[in-house]
Parts: structure tokens; C-alpha cells; sequence
């Protein structure tokens, strides 16, 4: 296996938007993506979820969102232009990638090893950290929350409106 230039942790819009950058410039990269496939992370949002940009605006590095796909993109939309983006530039996208430690080698002059939770070491010259702000969902310690008898439920496991049909809601 080459070793790349660059290891990218995290393949949503962030990560592949910097390895296609880089592929268009002819640096090699690999993107390390915890979920089992690309896109997976979009394909499970809501159900009535679409981008609330227009397509033009929403495209990824060097490579816009074909005019094929609707004005505004639903979850599944972008997760399959996701996807296309990575075929089009060739990235190189290995899934189910947990990184669980990202270490400087001699303080960074020899590059970062990226450290999966399978044990599996990558290393590059360059480590871009593009691991995004919607994995893990954050339950602030609400004052009272404690003895409130009703149920409350994180945005994260929101798919739909039907379970909240005829119940009072906040």
C-alpha cells in the first residue's frame, strides 16, 4: 500500500471537500470514514430533511452538484452526490475507519499516524481532522431535568413526526 500525503479522518462534506481539493491538484490523500458507508451519516438524518441551499451553492471543491439532482437536495440527494463526488475525483475512502488516536511522529517532522480502533496505523505527511459536529449528540444538564416526568428525546434520533401524533410537545 502507498503511503499518502495526507490522512484525512472524517468523510462527510468537510473531508471529501479536501480530498478532492487535493486530488485536483495531484496530492494523494486517504479518508478514514467511522461510518460503514460513505454518506451514511446523511442518509440517516430526518426523513423530510433537504439542504436549504440551492444546488449551485452547494456543491463540494472543483466539482458542482450536477443539475440532474433537484434544486434543493434531499438527505438522500446529497448523500448520493457524496458518493459521486468521490468517484469523480478517485478518492481513496476506507469506511468503517474509527480513528482512536492521531499522534505527531518526532513532533510532526515525520508526518502524524492516525490510529484505528481496529489497530490498523495510518500515516502522512499531513493529518486534516474533518470529523464534523453531529455524531455525538450533547444532553445539556438541564436544572429540574432530573424529576421531569415527561420524556425527553435528543434531536439525533428525530426521523419523523408520526410517534408525536395527538401528544403535546415541546
Amino acid at each position: 500500500m502507498t503511503e499518502p500525503a495526507v490522512v484525512i479522518v472524517g468523510g462527510g462534506a468537510s473531508g471529501l471537500s479536501a480530498a478532492g481539493a487535493l486530488a485536483h491538484v495531484g496530492i494523494a490523500a486517504v479518508v478514514l470514514e467511522q461510518d460503514r458507508e460513505l454518506g451514511g451519516t446523511w442518509a440517516r438524518r430526518y426523513d423530510r430533511l433537504h439542504l436549504h441551499t440551492v444546488r449551485r451553492f452547494s456543491g463540494l471543491a472543483h466539482f458542482p452538484i450536477p443539475r440532474r439532482y433537484p434544486t434543493y437536495l434531499s438527505r438522500t440527494d446529497f448523500a448520493a452526490y457524496l458518493n459521486e463526488y468521490s468517484r469523480h475525483f478517485g478518492l481513496r475512502i476506507v469506511t468503517g475507519a474509527s480513528a482512536r488516536k492521531i499522534r505527531s511522529v518526532d513532533g510532526g517532522s515525520n508526518g502524524w499516524s492516525v490510529e484505528l480502533t481496529s489497530g490498523d496505523r495510518w500515516h502522512g505527511r499531513v493529518a486534516v481532522i474533518a470529523t464534523g459536529q453531529y455524531r455525538q449528540p450533547i444532553e445539556p444538564p438541564w436544572p429540574g431535568r432530573d424529576i421531569f416526568a415527561g420524556q425527553v428525546t435528543h434531536s439525533i434520533t428525530y426521523s419523523n413526526a408520526a410517534p408525536y401524533v395527538v401528544r403535546r410537545v415541546l
